[in-house]
């Protein structure tokens, strides 16, 4: 009777101890966003994937098994794709999937079948960001830098596209009736040296025009993401050396309106190293560190140079905090980026 007790002592222990190995906590966070991933393998059996406080996806988990003490594997159906038109794009089409996830120290690693090509990582915490790497230049050191043959402007032998999550102030149409007048002409032209042609508001913020610029009254949580392709609008074939960040908040062809509109305060930058492959509405894959500024509300340039350069495909903007200004609407007047010159 006793060794019948000892051994059913001994199995619940193996029990008990099997299950504890095999576990991994319910909440993570990915690293340089703001998105979260829940897992539920016991109650709801499910995936969720959340961008803030907006659900990405739901996926109904079929089958798990820990194939190793922290390694595991997921099959599971998509039953429920976000509102936002990204999440629709991104996984309307994509039902059944198969997840890894590796439990490694303090962060997951994550491979899905049908996602992307390369692995995520998150942690167990939300993603600090970086508030050292690099320093706001001033007067003096500005003209230095532009002047430099160490530094290049990306537009200038490199296509930029640039994305932006929120309507502009003017439409197309607007923007094009603008162009044509004798006035707006003569700025661009003479006094600015814009020589490309300017079809759409977006197209504002890298002709380096100071009296010109995008915006838009629906600000809050504005994104900007710049991806940097060669000078035939292909993709690079190694990443580009990003050295520092240009802006202009306000009008500097008239200080007098250069409190008019609203104006960024706090921003955070992120880095894909990707084209692609971006789990929330970001099309760049921007899982690695980031950087928050705190810009000041200064009439001039400002050029934000970091110590190291970033090796980067595309970069990624987001407006946290604002300068409120007299009109109702958020203005950037010129964005560009600068590269090392190798």
């Amino acid at each position: 009777m006793k060794t019948q007790t000892k051994i059913l002592c001994l199995f619940f222990i193996f029990i008990f101890y099997s299950c504890s190995k095999h576990k991994i906590e319910p909440v993570w966070w990915l690293r340089g966003e703001n998105i979260h991933l829940e897992i539920d393998l016991k109650e709801k059996k499910t995936l969720q994937f959340f961008e803030k406080k907006d659900l990405i996806f739901e996926a109904k988990i079929e089958e798990h098994q820990f194939s190793e003490e922290e390694k595991l594997k997921v099959k599971a159906i998509i039953t429920k794709v976000g509102e936002k038109k990204e999440y629709q794009l991104k996984y309307q089409q994509k039902g059944e999937l198969i997840f890894w996830f590796e439990k490694q120290k303090n962060y997951l690693k994550m491979v899905c079948n049908k996602i992307f090509n390369k692995p995520y990582y998150f942690s167990l915490s939300p993603f600090l960001a970086n508030t050292t790497a690099f320093r706001i230049l001033s007067g003096f050191e500005r003209e230095d830098f532009k002047s430099s043959l160490n530094f290049k402007e990306a537009k200038k032998d490199h296509v930029l596209e640039i994305l932006l999550n929120k309507p502009s102030l003017m439409s197309d149409e607007a923007v094009l009736k603008e162009e044509v007048k004798p006035t707006r002409i003569w700025v661009r032209e003479k006094k600015y040296g814009v020589l490309s042609v300017i079809k759409t508001m977006e197209d504002y913020l890298t002709d380096m025009d100071f009296s010109t610029f995008w915006g838009t009254e629906d600000f809050w949580d504005t994104e900007l993401e710049m991806l940097v392709f060669d000078s035939l609008g292909k993709p690079l074939k190694k990443p580009a050396k990003i050295r520092a960040i240009y802006l202009n908040t306000g009008n500097l062809d008239k200080p007098s309106k250069y409190f008019d509109y609203h104006r960024a305060k706090e921003i955070e930058i992120s880095f894909s190293q990707d084209y692609q492959g971006g789990l929330g509405t970001s099309r760049g894959n921007y899982n690695t560190l980031k950087y928050k500024v705190l810009l000041p509300d200064t009439q001039e340039e400002k050029i934000l140079v970091f110590f190291e350069p970033i090796l980067a495909y595309a970069v990624r903007i987001r407006f946290k905090d604002f300068y409120m200004g007299y009109q109702n609407a958020f203005a950037i007047y010129d964005f560009n980026l600068f590269l090392d010159n190798d």
